[in-house]
């Protein structure tokens, strides 16, 4: 967990806008981090969980001839605190989700949305949001607005086949570079 927020501040501190004009971008390997709070569906202990994550883009038709947009990885990591027969126990669980984004907009100011299929992994089990320890199939839709070529505030929901249960609302800040 250090390592991965040490990695996060650096990239801010050290990353370089990933593009100056939106035309760039459909030329651009591009990396981003993020910090939000996520806001489970279940009947967690908690009503908000936080949550950090790294995103690397790759436009979609250096991969498949004439697709636009691009695809993307992302990688999640939060905490949820859920009711065991003890108690309560803070468990990690990671999304690990591979998206399609499409970006739209101005040269320095435009949206994306998108969507994505992988897989949740927790630690333990989840009792409070009907997950078991390990990997299970995962889905989520995405919108963000891009102040510039380097600042953007997202929103996005994933879940697996339970959403009423294992849903996770999620309003991130990121960078771009």
């Amino acid at each position: 967990m250090r390592i991965l927020c040490a990695v996060i501040i650096i990239g801010m501190m050290l990353g370089i806008p990933a593009a100056a004009e939106y035309g760039n971008m459909e030329q651009m390997h591009m990396w981003n981090v993020r910090a939000g709070v996520f806001f489970p569906q279940g009947d967690t202990v908690d009503s908000s969980e936080f949550t950090l994550g790294i995103e690397h883009e790759h436009p979609a038709t250096a991969i498949i001839k004439g697709i636009p947009g691009f695809f993307s990885l992302t990688i999640d990591w939060t905490r949820i605190t859920t009711t065991t027969p003890t108690g309560n126990d803070d468990v990690t669980l990671i999304p690990i989700l591979f998206n399609w984004k499409q970006h739209t907009g101005t040269m320095d100011r435009f949206w994306d949305y998108g969507a994505g299929i992988g897989w949740y992994w927790a630690r333990d089990d989840i009792p409070d949001m009907n997950l078991t320890k390990g990997s299970k199939l995962a889905w989520q839709v995405m919108l963000a607005y891009h102040f510039n070529a380097a600042y953007f505030v997202e929103g996005r929901y994933m879940a697996d086949g339970h959403p009423s249960d294992s849903g996770l609302f999620g309003v991130d800040v990121g960078y771009t570079f």
